[in-house]
């Protein structure tokens, strides 16, 4: 009678299971998979904190925009009520966090917005009279009324001036826990473009 050959089958073993040295394996694997996912998620969220200011100064801005164009009324502090409030811009620092709403019929702020766990670092216009980025200068950004145009503007007498012949600025935001930093740039277009 012919035997039957060994076709790669093997018997059980008696009391079947992993070896200690296969769970060790398994667990080394999944841990460093664990800190791989918890520092990559903790880079998301902080990067979630930049994304999140940009987002709020470009509403800001499309708020000033809006308000010029549709011809709306001052909130606080205009002396004729009846009056639409003509320009409408939006103000802040380098080196700040908030972000200040003005309308051209009254002198007081109309609405203050701070951003979170993040300022603005720096602010830097394209002119060629512009030295370089500001790290302390205050930009205006100004949309006059009905037909929303876009001019740049910075405080009175400082270097920043030149931000009025500037066609582009760019504004960069830093993440105080991290230190990280995103830019976005504003065109007198009204584009607002994140780099």
């Amino acid at each position: 009678m012919p035997t039957k050959k060994n076709l790669g089958y093997t018997p059980h073993r008696n009391g079947a299971g992993y070896t200690l040295v296969e769970l060790l394996v398994v667990i080394s694997i999944l841990a460093v998979l664990g800190v791989f996912v918890i520092v990559n998620f903790k880079n998301f969220a902080q990067d979630q904190v930049i994304n999140k200011s940009i987002g709020q100064m470009q509403s800001v801005l499309r708020l000033a925009q809006s308000n010029a164009t549709s011809g709306a009324f001052c909130l606080i502090g205009c002396p004729n009520p009846n009056l639409a409030c003509g320009d409408w811009w939006a103000e802040f620092s380098a080196g700040g966090s908030q972000i200040n709403l003005f309308c051209a019929k009254s002198t007081s702020v109309q609405k203050s917005y701070s951003l979170e766990g993040a300022i603005i670092s720096t602010i830097e216009g394209d002119s060629s009279s512009c030295s370089g980025p500001f790290s302390s200068a205050t930009a205006r950004i100004t949309y006059s009324s009905l037909y929303g145009l876009l001019t740049f503007g910075g405080s009175d007498g400082g270097s920043e001036s030149c931000f009025n012949s500037s066609s582009l600025l760019k504004i960069s935001i830093l993440n105080q826990k991290t230190n990280n930093i995103k830019s976005f740039n504003l065109s007198k277009g009204g584009a607002i473009d994140v780099q």
